[in-house]
């Protein structure tokens, strides 16, 4: 935690000299987030919600720069995905049979701090649509259960035995580097808070080793789509 609050300090400090040159007033803001998994990432988990702060020093130019803290945990598997095909002898021939992965329990768990510069597309009345793109540090950790278990299948002639799975369990944890963009808009609701809503895509350049066993191959990139909403105030 102390190492995770050093980044986050070094994130505000990184932060263009422009955005920091006053200390008021200072935008805080708070979001929740539906996060959609893309590709192989999609292969193993479905969508999941996160939360995050933020905070915008004063800035008279742009774009403007805000920093971040963010938290997100993929914990629910896609069990549609999540079969084992296996091809077994069946009245002497050869049948291919799809066996759920029932027994698999899997979970993926990021914190992030960031920076994200927003650039003003469209203002009508009050209403402001931007653009945003940014980048972070992510602290991650990812665990598969251990599978253990007989995979039997129901052929013509009775149950017949598809695999032995012998498989241990696996957990991983890592720091990397991730980016965003994407776009918003914001609308004021009753001085000084705001809403914004917006969608973002997100990668985290994180890597989840395959399971051969169990037909799980190497995820190389993290990768989700974002839908955000969120309130924020100046003070």
């Amino acid at each position: 935690m102390k190492r995770m609050i050093g980044v986050v300090c070094a994130v505000l400090l990184a932060l263009p000299s422009g955005a920091r040159a006053q200390s008021q007033p200072i935008t805080f803001g708070a979001s929740a987030s539906f996060l959609a998994p893309v590709g192989s990432l999609a292969y193993r988990f479905r969508p999941t919600v996160g939360g995050c702060l933020e905070i915008t020093p004063s800035s008279g130019g742009q774009p403007v720069w805000s920093g971040s803290l963010e938290y997100f945990a993929f914990d629910r598997e896609n069990t549609d995905k999540l079969v084992l095909t296996r091809k077994v002898q069946d009245a002497g021939m050869e049948r291919g049979f799809d066996i759920p992965l029932s027994l698999l329990t899997m979970k993926l768990e990021a914190i992030g701090v960031g920076a994200t510069a927003r650039f003003k597309l469209v203002t009508v009345g009050r209403i402001e649509a931007n653009l945003d793109l940014g980048f972070g540090v992510y602290r991650w950790f990812f665990s598969r259960s251990g599978y253990y278990d007989t995979l039997r299948v129901q052929t013509s002639t009775g149950p017949a035995i598809a695999e032995i799975l012998r498989v241990p369990e696996v957990t991983q944890q890592d720091w990397s580097g991730g980016f965003h963009g994407g776009a918003e808009v914001r609308i004021p609701v009753v001085e000084p808070v705001s809403a914004h809503l917006g969608a973002r895509y997100k990668v985290i350049v994180g890597e989840l080793w395959p399971a051969l066993a169990l037909d799980l191959e190497n995820v190389s990139t993290l990768r989700m789509l974002e839908i955000r909403f969120g309130i924020s105030a100046a003070l």
